[in-house]
């Protein structure tokens, strides 16, 4: 009886198996994913948007003791709670079918349905509706207000609601444009503003509304107006949500009859207002704005105005950067520009007589493909200037010879450092990237500055405290500070005896450190990181292992986890780390007694971990965990007992239905004796008696990624990993070691020394292996295409098969030149193409096209920003000359990676087509039996399979 019965338990899994279905490419839009989540500050409840790659999302509102669900909104999102968490507020949009139907009814904007505001009550679920909104937003900080901006004109018919309650809110407001209007500024677009003070349940409106800004601790609001009726000027102004509904003097106007407001700030207990202003009209060649500021509800005094002095001649006033007050409220961060040249028009030539030319020159600072990227960006070029509202003296801190300087109002006091890319320097970005800086530090009070460092190909920082700038310097391999307060350079990791650089590093330039913690309290002592363990350093003196070495030992790195947002130095009692142990690549968070050098693991396992917050004023912990079967859920628990949290968000359940995959971590060595790591995924059902087709997918390293989760999707270049693995595929993605200089010889003794190992198991099917890779992993498959015969097919995304014609093509999507790209980064060449012609030749595929035996299937699309188009036209008519089996899919205006969704979805059928029909026999589709002719591209898709 026993035997029967272990005979059943072990058919139930196989049974239950057997009822799983595999993926199909319809199956995507049923898949789901956490888009966006918030909670309170108390922690008691969280908010989370889930939506679908295609149709309407959804908001569940959840109580985080016990795990309950408060309330669903359907075809919500944005979620928003008020500071005092008793109110949640989310957009609900119309649904996605109709919107569909209604734009293929070519059914005019002003015509389609608009979105609504639900209100939730935290503590019951219940809910109210205002219809008719075009934005909201709510203090995150204080109290209990919102402010709703509502559509010109409302919905006739509003819709009802189960347990919804509407609010009922006036909007037929706006001027129609063709009226006379008031003077100054005029928008056809501006709305009617609510200002809603939810503790009183009491309301306001303010019509005529284009922009508006909460203050950050209290809820007194500044905002625009637009010029109304012929009676009604432009107005800029603040009110008090304290006071709506209590009285006309609520509101106050500050500014009138402007023809523009740039930018305008409050700081941040609303008692001071700063904007920038002008009086030209939009027509003007050039506008001119003055700085006004008004202590509370005053009209507002000019403080520097158009011609001010204390400008540099031919500056300005620029209105495409921020105001920002410092956190004393004692200084204005503004910025200033040259004055904007302006040709004089030449009105005696016709528009289509006129020369359309570029002139490249070699001694350019910039190529000119990224002039025209930076075109607008360089004609707004701005420079950080402080302004001391006691005396209104500006101090200028950014200047043409000083470009970047970094300012963070809320925490710079005395110091800021900024960086400049010398002259010199700049020419020579399009191959010495990244380029050498000069560091400085700068007093803000002054304006003065001191030269710290010169040369280095980072970015410096300041401490919290200002008492350091401090970067990390590549090509000494070092952490290098300056002393603020006498000067002294500082190697920070001097008695640090374990390399502080990326052990991996394996690109020609130089390498990148691990980070570090941060700094503890009055810049005392900064942690820094090595490959797996924790470094207290006394700047200039001791360096302590704060983990005793036992992050090396365990080869296991442990990383600080920040939870405090608002505190700027680490925290000085017990931390909370991340581990993650890079011999089987599971994860733990743990609590760190760091003074006394203890450990106690708080939840950790066979998963990943990550996403690890803290409620702002209770000890309530938040999540994430995922396997390859387990989609990133959010767990929470009250206390750090992060063990004891319960799961609270169920993604996608329906993945029960299907069949899905497991993944293992595999190893082997290289010819040249290199220990190499890989995963390996099977289908779930897997049966080791059974032969399987193998894709082998490749992209640098991923074998950290054992325990990642991987949605099904519609693909943006590359195989999706659950969709081939429910449908019987098994996959091997094995990592990439490189030796500088021969990139394509390096991805080949990994590779189809992998391909090798796996093909010894019984399970696969050494005939039936293929390629697949995009990007840097197309160049690859290119390359092993021209090497090996073992594969039954491979594609090729996006990939280069030209070095030598690559090398001097452009990134357009940046403007810059490749040439950086195969001196110092991923190409890995590590010299120019006249210093190591053979080189370029020996890792560019074309040149041994003839070679090739394996059917190719690349895709290369025309607006490829990353990888020049041409370089798939080469290959494809360098394999097309030799009749090699090859096709090319080149979708229209796209991108690297393809971006519309219907592309992708295309994409996937293709790939699937392919692949199937090369391993595992089935029918080819008619755009690979006899392509597609130009002219059917409109309504033939060429996906039928032919059959005969």
């Amino acid at each position: 009886m026993r035997k029967h019965l272990l005979t059943l338990t072990l058919l139930l899994p196989l049974f239950s198996l057997a009822q799983q279905r595999a993926l199909t490419h319809d199956d995507y839009d049923g898949w789901k994913a956490i888009t966006n989540y918030t909670y309170t500050h108390f922690g008691d409840h969280i908010a989370v948007e889930t939506s679908p790659q295609r149709g309407d999302s959804h908001v569940e509102l959840f109580r985080v003791r016990g795990g309950r669900v408060v309330a669903t909104l359907e075809r919500a999102s944005s979620p928003s709670f008020t500071a005092d968490g008793k109110w949640l507020f989310v957009n609900v949009s119309p649904p996605y079918a109709e919107v569909r139907a209604l734009k293929l009814k070519d059914t005019k904007k002003e015509d389609m349905p608009k979105d609504h505001l639900v209100r939730v009550n935290v503590r019951n679920g219940e809910m109210d509706t205002l219809f008719n909104v075009a934005s909201f937003k709510v203090h995150s900080n204080h109290g209990a207000v919102i402010a709703i901006t509502l559509e010109d004109e409302p919905e006739v018919e509003e819709e009802e609601e189960a347990d919804s309650t509407e609010v009922e809110v006036e909007t037929d407001f706006i001027v129609d444009g063709d009226d006379e209007h008031g003077s100054g500024y005029f928008s056809k677009t501006a709305k009617r503003l609510v200002v809603w003070n939810l503790e009183t349940n009491k309301r306001d409106t303010i019509d005529r509304v284009t922009t508006f800004k909460w203050a950050e601790d209290v809820d007194i609001i500044a905002g625009v107006r637009s010029a109304g009726d012929s009676t009604q000027p432009s107005e800029f102004f603040t009110a008090n949500a304290a006071t709506v509904g209590n009285s006309q003097g609520w509101m106050s106007v500050i500014d009138t009859a402007f023809e523009d407001i740039s930018q305008f700030t409050l700081n941040s207990t609303g008692s001071k207002i700063a904007w920038l202003r002008t009086s030209d009209s939009a027509d003007a060649d050039v506008r001119y704005y003055e700085l006004r500021t008004s202590d509370g509800a005053k009209m507002g005094a000019t403080i520097i105005a158009t011609d001010d002095t204390q400008m540099p001649g031919g500056w300005m006033l620029s209105p495409h950067s921020s105001l920002n007050y410092s956190k004393d409220s004692k200084s204005l961060y503004l910025a200033t520009m040259p004055v904007p040249f302006v040709p004089e028009e030449d009105t005696t030539v016709l528009d289509e007589e006129r020369v359309k030319l570029d002139i490249w020159s070699w001694n350019d600072e910039e190529i000119q493909p990224m002039q025209k990227v930076n075109a607008d960006s360089d004609k707004k070029q701005s420079y950080t200037a402080r302004l001391n509202l006691a005396n209104s003296k500006l101090f200028q801190l950014e200047t043409e010879e000083l470009e970047n300087v970094s300012v963070d109002a809320d925490e710079t006091v005395m110091y800021a450092v900024g960086y400049q890319v010398p002259h010199a320097e700049r020419a020579s970005l399009s191959w010495n990237y990244p380029t050498r800086r000069d560091f400085y530090l700068v007093n803000v009070m002054t304006g003065g500055r001191e030269l710290v460092a010169r040369g280095v190909r980072s970015w410096p920082s300041l401490s919290p405290d200002e008492k350091y700038v401090y970067w990390w310097d590549g090509s000494a391999k070092n952490w290098m500070a300056y002393r603020v307060a006498d000067g002294q350079e500082i190697i920070l990791n001097a008695n640090i005896p374990t390399p502080m650089w990326n052990e991996d590093h394996d690109t020609p330039n130089d390498p990148g450190s691990y980070g570090m913690a941060g700094w503890m309290e009055d810049d005392e002592a900064v942690v820094l990181y090595d490959r797996f363990d924790m470094w207290k350093v006394m700047p200039g003196g001791d360096a302590v292992n704060l983990t005793k070495g036992i992050g090396r030992q365990n080869e296991t790195s442990i990383r600080y986890q920040r939870l405090d947002r608002e505190n700027r130095f680490l925290s000085t009692g017990d931390w909370i780390v991340s581990t993650f142990d890079d011999r089987d690549k599971s994860t733990s968070y743990t609590e760190f007694r760091w003074k006394e050098g203890k450990f106690e693991e708080l939840v950790g396992g066979d998963y990943r971990l990550s996403s690890l917050q803290k409620a702002d004023s209770a000890d309530i912990y938040f999540y994430r965990k995922e396997t390859i079967s387990q989609y990133p859920e959010i767990y929470a628990v009250r206390g750090d007992d992060l063990a004891d949290a319960k799961k609270l968000t169920s993604t996608n359940p329906q993945q029960s239905e299907y069949r899905w995959g497991t993944s293992e971590l595999v190893k082997w060595t290289s010819p040249r004796g290199i220990e190499l790591e890989g995963l390996l995924l099977k289908p779930e059902d897997f049966n080791p008696n059974k032969k399987y087709p193998v894709l082998v997918y490749f992209y640098e390293t991923y074998s950290d990624l054992l325990h990642n989760y991987w949605n099904p999707r519609p693909s943006a270049s590359t195989i999706n990993f659950p969709y081939f693995l429910s449908n019987e595929y098994v996959i091997f993605i094995p990592d990439i070691v490189y030796q500088e200089g021969y990139p394509g010889r390096s991805a080949e003794e990994c590779i189809i020394s992998g391909a090798e190992m796996i093909a010894e198991f019984p399970w696969a099917d050494a005939s039936k292996m293929a390629i697949q890779g995009q990007s840097w992993g197309g160049y690859q498959v290119a390359h092993l295409v021209t090497r090996t015969d073992m594969f039954a097919c491979a594609m090729a995304g996006a990939p280069v098969s030209n070095m030598t014609s690559a090398y001097g093509g452009i990134r357009w999507g940046s403007g810059m030149s490749r040439e950086f790209q195969y001196e110092r980064t991923q190409s890995r060449i590590g010299g120019t193409l006249w210093e190591r012609k053979d080189l370029y030749l020996e890792n560019s595929p074309v040149f041994y096209a003839d070679q090739v035996s394996t059917p190719l299937l690349i895709m290369h699309n025309d607006g490829d920003g990353a990888v020049p188009w041409y370089q798939g036209i080469e290959y494809f008519m360098a394999l097309r000359r030799l009749q090699k089996p090859v096709w090319m899919l080149v979708y229209n205006g796209e991108e690297h990676n393809l971006m519309q969704r219907h592309n992708r979805m295309d994409l996937s059928v293709r790939m699937g087509q392919f692949f199937d029909h090369y391993l595992k026999g089935e029918a080819a589709p008619e755009w690979m039996v006899k392509g597609r002719p130009y002219l059917e591209k409109e309504y033939n898709e060429a996906t039928e399979l032919i059959t005969e």
